[in-house]
């Protein structure tokens, strides 16, 4: 007997669901990265980990390496479409880069707040929020917070070395990292709100933006204000992501 969810008419519905966009439950996100394995790859098996829906996470590289051009590429995927991301198919739009010697990371900070300012309109005429998610100086910055309190600067190259001591075989586009860090994520998200309180993401200070993309992704409960208020997380409510991974790991 042929399962179910693996009837061809089952497929067929399901094919053209996705054609007709049919809404899921829940924030959407649209997320281009800086990298073309690390970042994806964790998201990915985040999303698959904790049952966030795919209509309601895509998640792109376009092979650029600038922070501007990372920040042009989300605004036009926004706005054009790619694969099964529809136009303006999402209520929150993310751009992930890091700081390291990049030329434009102030400029596309910037740009990222004046598209946000702008208040653009999704495909239910909603307001969208633009959302820049920087990582001074690189995304490793956050993978270390999950085993080490790092409260002050540290060169790209540090960071990788040290997430290292902590994941022996860690290396760019490894398979299976959120897996590896998902029980000390309670811990990075405090350690990153202590920064974020500290530390400027302008400035030369140890800084990541991730703990406010995670937040958001697994606490839906979680407000995304309108703008002009900034989109901030609450460590208040860090327990609400502990009984959504403790959730996960039941089902």
């Amino acid at each position: 007997m042929t399962p179910r969810d693996d009837h061809p008419r089952d497929r067929q519905r399901a094919k053209l669901e996705r054609k007709q966009g049919r809404r899921q439950p829940g924030r959407r996100f649209l997320v281009v990265c800086e990298g073309k394995k690390t970042e994806p790859g964790y998201l990915q098996e985040m999303r698959a980990a904790m049952r966030i829906h795919a209509a309601n996470l895509f998640v792109a590289h376009e092979g650029v390496t600038e922070p501007r051009q990372i920040v042009d590429a989300a605004w036009e995927i926004f706005q054009r479409g790619k694969g099964e991301f529809r136009p303006k198919a999402a209520d929150v739009v993310v751009a992930i880069f890091d700081r390291d010697e990049h030329r434009t990371y102030h400029d596309a900070l910037d740009h990222a707040a004046s598209l946000d300012a702008n208040s653009p309109k999704n495909d239910e005429k909603r307001a969208v929020r633009f959302l820049a998610v920087p990582s001074n100086s690189c995304f490793e910055l956050w993978l270390l917070l999950h085993f080490k309190d790092q409260q002050t600067p540290i060169h790209r190259h540090d960071a990788f070395d040290q997430v290292r001591g902590f994941l022996p075989d860690y290396d760019k586009g490894m398979k299976g990292l959120f897996a590896k860090t998902r029980d000390q994520l309670p811990t990075a998200l405090q350690r990153a709100y202590r920064l974020a309180d500290r530390f400027d993401c302008r400035a030369d200070g140890p800084w990541t933006g991730m703990h406010l993309l995670v937040h958001l992704l697994l606490d839906e409960g979680l407000t995304l204000p309108k703008h002009p208020a900034r989109v901030v997380s609450d460590p208040a409510r860090i327990d609400r992501v502990i009984s959504r991974l403790k959730e996960a790991a039941r089902a």
